[in-house]
């Protein structure tokens, strides 16, 4: 009976030690389980395997089952009691990559919220599966050489804040469906070949620093709703082929402080309401087919230190208001329809490049037009411009270029223009100027 007794128990304790194997802990007494981590780890060395040999060897230490211990550019939660590290962040910038990302199982990467694969040669189409990232913040895909369109499944990454897609070769139109990115911050779709229109949708983008979308073939307006980006301090749309006019709601930026609209096809008057962005450092609208005077609200941008308005038909008077442009470094209103004098007293104590010609401009030339002793480069050619050469360029030290051809500016060569030791270019031709002459013969510029 005892052996018996002895007998039964054994066979409960091995029953117990059965059922106890048979049965999970909750996930609060388990140790941290390697599957997710292996099937991040499987993922990536299958990307891997579809680079080229060199960019296999550049990631020689993604090798094992764990990409959180020492694999290059991979970057990964903290682990937690709760929670085993997950992979969060690809940072492989600027490592000569060359590869597609047609293969990437972005299932097993789903927590992935920095993808930054810039400055290297992948190619190919960018994929839609990208969406299965769900967590996806920062997307950085410039400079590379990805084709095709870009997915409009792109849309679903509710959480984007940044969107890099930038010089590549890129076609097709900016997808209506990023109107989902109320959080962006940062947009960069310049240098592709994008067409199309700028989607009014951009904007729901409230929270949006810079806008880049230069150097496309976008047609149409610059959408009203460019007013709502309040936030924006960079704006960025020369080189594409876009019409109409300037929209008056531009003047609602008031912290963009780079504002590029060359090199299009924008008509109309430069509106008023470009002087209520009172934080504009840089103004660039050379290169339209803009007409009607320059307004003299503008001034109101009174923090400008680059103003660029050539090449467009601006015509009218400089306004007088120009006076209050005291940070000013670059001036540049040449090849216009522009009359009348030059205000006397711009203010010239930072200039460093003035640039005027190719206008009907008449009168003196400012008379300061080198106080600041830093002026470089002027261009007055082709105009009116009449009496004495300005007295400030005797000692204007840091000319290198200067033409003033073509007007009828009068005095005497070798009294009004001194030495300058870094002038590589000088046209002072067609004018009424006088040249000292050798007793030999033969008069000269000296």
């Amino acid at each position: 009976m005892k052996e018996f007794s002895m007998f039964l128990n054994i066979k409960i304790i091995l029953l117990s030690c059965y059922i106890l194997s048979c049965v999970p802990f909750p996930d609060s007494a388990r140790e941290v389980p390697v599957l997710p981590a292996t099937s991040e780890a499987s993922a990536l060395l299958k990307w891997k395997a579809t680079l080229d040999e060199q960019s296999q060897s550049l990631l020689s230490s993604w090798v094992g089952s764990n990409p959180c211990q020492g694999w290059m550019g991979i970057g990964c939660s903290k682990a937690t009691a709760n929670a085993q590290s997950v992979v969060t962040n690809i940072q492989l910038r600027n490592v000569s990559l060359v590869g597609t990302l047609l293969h990437v199982d972005t299932w097993s990467l789903q927590n992935i919220v920095t993808l930054d694969l810039g400055w290297n040669a992948l190619f190919g189409n960018i994929p839609s599966n990208l969406v299965n990232m769900t967590q996806l913040r920062i997307l950085q895909l410039s400079f590379n050489k990805f084709s095709g369109v870009i997915p409009p499944e792109i849309g679903m990454l509710k959480y984007m804040s940044e969107l890099s897609l930038n010089d590549n070769d890129l076609v097709g139109h900016i997808p209506d469906s990023i109107r989902n990115f109320t959080n962006l911050t940062l947009l960069y779709l310049s240098s592709n070949s994008l067409e199309g229109h700028i989607p009014d949708s951009i904007g729901n983008f409230t929270n949006l620093a810079v806008l880049y979308l230069a150097k496309n073939s976008l047609t149409g307006r610059i959408p009203n709703s460019i007013r709502n980006l309040v936030k924006l301090s960079q704006l960025y749309l020369f080189g594409n082929n876009l019409t109409g006019p300037i929209p008056p709601e531009i003047g609602a930026l008031k912290l963009v402080y780079m504002c590029d609209l060359s090199q299009n096809f924008l008509t109309g008057a430069i509106h008023s309401t470009i002087g209520n962005m009172t934080n504009l450092d840089y103004l660039y609208l050379y290169g339209n087919e803009l007409s009607g005077s320059i307004p003299p609200e503008i001034a109101g941008a009174r923090t400008l230190i680059d103003l660029e308005i050539s090449d467009n038909s601006i015509n009218g008077t400089i306004p007088i208001s120009f006076r209050n442009f005291t940070r000013l470094e670059r001036l540049d209103l040449s090849n216009n329809q522009l009359s009348g004098l030059i205000p006397q007293d711009m203010n010239g104590t930072r200039m460093k490049n003035f640039q005027v010609s190719n206008n009907m401009l008449s009168g003196p030339l400012p008379h300061d037009i080198c106080a600041s002793g830093l002026i470089q480069l002027i261009g007055a050619a082709y105009n009116s411009f009449s009496g004495p050469v300005p007295k400030s360029l005797k000692n204007c030290n840091s000319l290198i270029r200067l033409r003033l051809d073509s007007n009828q500016l009068t005095g005497n060569i070798s009294n009004d223009f001194g030495i300058y030791p870094e002038l590589n270019y000088i046209d002072l031709s067609n004018n009424k100027l006088l040249v000292r002459c050798r007793a030999t013969g033969g008069c000269v510029l000296i």
